[in-house]
């Protein structure tokens, strides 16, 4: 039969979960590692495992109140760049991958490793996965808009200046050669649009 210790009670009158009183066996501490060294030298005899002994001697003179039924590890360095991922996945992936090198270091000892801080962004996830989707779709919108915008500032530019590219072609100078001044003046608007939006991406990530 197998026997779990479910918790230590600092005071003998804490009230009881209903759900531990036909299932518990209550014992006090100072006794506890006593019975557990009589148990086990017991076995150890009758498994003929005579050089367990010492081991079972030095059980019985320790505290089960003096050792950890859990060990809490935090992340080194910045420990908030791992949940901060733009992705739930990524997330995951990272703290998983923590999580394997640490079980590799405590051996092949049972235990269970609960990840808290993960469980708590499991029901954030969906909440980022539609404000990820509003955000691309407001990124999209205003791509629209800003081609429209350069368009339609390039249309009525043309349309001022039909008299000048009218000149130009009098002048001698081919279509292909007009199209390439459009063009050109075009980047005007463009090239600094683009170093400011990445200069200003590049700041809003530091």
């Amino acid at each position: 039969m197998v026997f779990r210790i479910e918790g230590i009670l600092a005071n003998i009158s804490t009230k009881v979960e209903d759900h531990f009183v036909d299932q518990a066996i209550f014992i006090e501490d100072e006794h506890f590692m006593q019975h557990l060294s009589q148990r086990l030298r017991k076995a150890a005899e009758r498994q003929n495992m005579t050089h367990l002994f010492p081991f079972i001697e030095f059980i019985k003179e320790q505290k089960a109140s003096e050792y950890a039924d859990q060990i809490i590890i935090n992340l080194k360095d910045d420990r908030t760049l791992a949940y901060m991922q733009p992705n739930y996945d990524d997330s995951v992936s990272i703290l998983t991958n923590i999580a394997s090198k640490i079980s590799d270091a405590l051996g092949l000892f049972p235990f269970e490793m609960d990840l808290p801080v993960l469980k708590t962004l499991e029901f954030t996830k969906y909440s980022s996965m539609v404000l990820g989707m509003m955000m691309d779709i407001i990124i999209i919108v205003l791509f629209a808009m800003s081609v429209l915008l350069i368009y339609s500032m390039k249309l009525l530019n043309i349309e001022q200046k039909t008299f000048e590219f009218g000149i130009l072609r009098m002048l001698g100078s081919s279509k292909r050669g007009i199209i390439y001044l459009i063009l050109t003046e075009s980047l005007f608007f463009i090239v600094p649009a683009i170093v400011i939006g990445f200069l200003l991406t590049l700041l809003a990530l530091i």
